[in-house]
């Protein structure tokens, strides 16, 4: 029994070891993916007021007409 026990210990410890360089990459980029995608949020609602400013504007000159 003491020999189950320790094998599948043996066999956490070299899984832990084999997914720590798997997952390190993922965890340590996460705030770079985060700025990446709030940059992109913040241009794209950026896009969509100038658009919508640009709609109106030209929507209040066909009318004054």
């Amino acid at each position: 029994m003491d020999f189950d026990f320790s094998r599948l210990r043996a066999l956490h410890h070299a899984f832990a070891l084999c997914a720590l360089p798997l997952i390190a990459p993922l965890v340590l980029t996460g705030c770079t993916i985060g700025a990446d995608i709030f940059k992109a949020g913040v241009w794209m609602g950026v896009l969509l007021v100038v658009g919508v400013i640009v709609l109106l504007v030209s929507l209040v000159r066909r009318i004054m007409r």
